[in-house]
């Protein structure tokens, strides 16, 4: 397949413009992982989860796919305080904050 570029990929790092949808318990590490190993956005949904949860999900994601971690990120329901999860996911290298 044929990079996409566009913008806002060459902002991410994204070899093509699909962002994968944060929805809550319904991905998982490896699709995380897949999504942003073949090049798109894979989104890491925080909720409001424990911190032990957000950085086991963290953990795990990046350890499938370490040299993707540029199109890794991670999001934040601002309906909870969000600053602890927020601090461990710039702690882990992520930069791309939903």
């Amino acid at each position: 397949m044929k990079d996409l570029k566009t913008p806002l990929c060459g902002l991410l790092g994204l070899r093509i413009p699909i962002f994968q949808a944060p929805m809550g318990g319904a991905v998982t590490p490896e699709l995380i992982s897949r999504v942003a190993h073949h090049g798109g956005l894979g989104m890491i949904p925080l909720s409001d989860w424990s911190l032990e949860k957000c950085e086991k999900l963290i953990d795990e994601t990046l350890a499938l796919a370490p040299s993707a971690l540029p199109r890794i990120g991670v999001n934040l329901i601002l309906e909870w305080d969000q600053n602890a999860r927020l601090e461990l996911a710039l702690s882990k290298g992520i930069k791309v904050i939903w």
